[in-house]
């Protein structure tokens, strides 16, 4: 018999005692995976596609997935009563995740509720024609900065959505590309010296927004950008670290450089970047 069950867990300094895990029913989803955009004749095979579940609070222990098949349907069984973060990996060149529904609710964002214990089907779109942005990377003195992270950050930020992002890094020359982007609203970044993970910390972007540049891709959209490198304060580069408040939160991914073995995430209100 197949069970599945969960329960929110916060260790401090005392020992957790008497901790009861209810046991429920596994819950099953089924769905279907399609291309938009595309002709019959240059159709894309889908069955390399990896379609992934996530659960969206705490830590990702399980990570359950299926491959569609030759007609884009699949399914998963024994998933845990949770809320889920659906992506998909592994696409076709040119397309991107586009839509994600259950019924008529968009979930893509917002993720598919499956804490209620029933049966779902989901369908899944990809659209297809993303955009490429080429460019030069310039230091202070107008000379090519070689080795500088150019981010692509989508614009507003959208933590749960790191697919859309998009990170490259300049040659020698100072040029770079960008591609597989999917139509939206973005800005780019040139950093230079910059914790590994960072470029996606809300803080940050904001202290240097100034010094980024707006994209407005659209589908099959080229770009050319030119972009300064961003020199980070002394304090931001070399003194500032991920911290957390509650070091024994369980959050997304390990910090390389905290003094302490703390787990953090931009998005968990009580970590910080100083």
């Amino acid at each position: 018999m197949n069970v599945a069950a969960k329960v929110p867990v916060e260790i401090a300094k005392d020992h957790v005692e008497g901790v009861t895990i209810p046991l429920g029913t596994p819950v099953s989803l089924t769905g279907s995976l399609r291309v938009v955009g595309e002709s019959q004749e240059k159709k894309s095979s889908v069955t390399g596609i990896r379609v992934q579940l996530s659960p969206m609070d705490g830590l990702a222990f399980n990570t359950p997935g299926a491959n569609p098949r030759e007609d884009g349907s699949f399914n998963i069984e024994n998933l845990g009563p949770d809320r889920y973060r659906i992506s998909a990996h592994n696409l076709p060149p040119g397309t991107w995740l586009k839509s994600v529904r259950t019924g008529d609710q968009e979930v893509l964002n917002t993720g598919l509720d499956l804490s209620g214990g029933s049966p779902a089907s989901i369908q899944i779109t990809l659209g297809r024609g993303t955009g490429q942005i080429t460019g030069l990377v310039q230091d202070a003195e107008q000379k090519p900065a070689a080795g500088a992270m150019v981010a692509l950050i989508a614009e507003p930020l959208q933590p749960e959505r790191y697919d859309l992002n998009r990170v490259a890094w300049s040659d020698q020359n100072g040029r770079f590309t960008l591609e597989g982007i999917a139509p939206g609203n973005y800005k780019a970044y040139a950093w230079g010296d910059i914790e590994p993970g960072s470029h996606t910390d809300p803080d940050l972007l904001k202290q240097y927004d100034s010094q980024a540049r707006k994209v407005v891709m659209k589908e099959n959209g080229r770009e050319q950008l030119s972009l300064v490198q961003i020199v980070l304060e002394a304090a931001t580069a070399k003194g500032f670290r991920w911290s957390c408040e509650v070091p024994a939160r369980i959050h997304i991914r390990t910090c390389p450089n905290c003094p302490k073995p703390n787990i953090w995430s931009a998005a968990c209100g009580s970590c910080r970047w100083g």
